[in-house]
């Protein structure tokens, strides 16, 4: 499935894994997309096709088998330039680390299903631009500013476009954000993740978040609520 978000002169379009529900967004312009996350997506594939786009520009939220699933298509079928934290670039190239080693295990547990997927391990190559903490890129007229997190994943990032855009990966969401996966921290979730998205949320007019729907980053923020154990701390 595709939806198509219209916002300050930009064209967004949401895609959604076939296997996985986590989401692509793809920007085009000319003959050139950017696109946030891969996902493997057959639908995704025939519209940039059909667009005739010839070169891509992926960032990667995060490093997680759901994410990532689409990356190595898109490298065979277009030019692709992949950028990504460093840590995500370090895990993404590992079974154990970007998770699809217990990928059939996770979704069962999503789905509240006893059915195995079938999701097979795999690995992919790492990204041809990384960066440490903070980095800015541009794209076109567009800018993206990068931002590293460590609260749902090891190589979690957030990227701002134009300012107030927000592309958050598994850093927000519509529902409570999940921080004990392998290489996840609540403690760091709590004490500099959710600070960090606090501070920039009166500048940020929409979240585009890596499951789900599109929304407003106070809302997304209201359904993760802090353990007691945290606010303790704050006390």
């Amino acid at each position: 499935m595709c939806e198509e978000t219209v916002f300050n002169d930009a064209r967004i379009v949401r895609f959604v894994g076939e296997t996985f529900d986590a989401n692509s967004y793809v920007l085009a312009e000319e003959r050139e997309a950017l696109i946030f996350d891969a996902v493997d997506s057959s639908e995704m594939m025939s519209r940039l096709r059909a667009h005739g786009i010839e070169s891509i520009t992926v960032f990667l939220t995060h490093e997680h088998f759901d994410h990532i699933s689409g990356l190595e298509r898109l490298r065979s079928n277009f030019a692709c330039r992949v950028i990504a934290s460093a840590e995500c670039s370090k895990r993404i190239q590992s079974p154990k680390t970007n998770l699809s080693s217990i990928a059939d295990a996770l979704i069962s547990m999503h789905d509240h299903s006893e059915i195995a997927k079938k999701v097979p391990e795999f690995s992919t190559s790492g990204a041809d631009a990384i960066f440490n903490g903070d980095g800015e890129f541009e794209w076109h007229n567009h800018k993206i500013n990068c931002h590293s997190l460590k609260g749902h994943s090891l190589g979690s990032a957030c990227y701002i476009l134009d300012e107030n855009m927000l592309f958050s990966g598994d850093e927000l969401l519509s529902i409570p954000v999940i921080t004990r996966l392998p290489g996840g921290s609540t403690e760091k979730y709590w004490t500099k993740d959710m600070p960090w998205l606090e501070s920039i949320k009166n500048d940020i007019s929409l979240v585009f978040p890596g499951h789900g729907q599109s929304g407003k980053i106070e809302d997304m923020i209201k359904v993760n609520v802090m353990p007691e154990k945290f606010r303790r701390q704050e006390r």
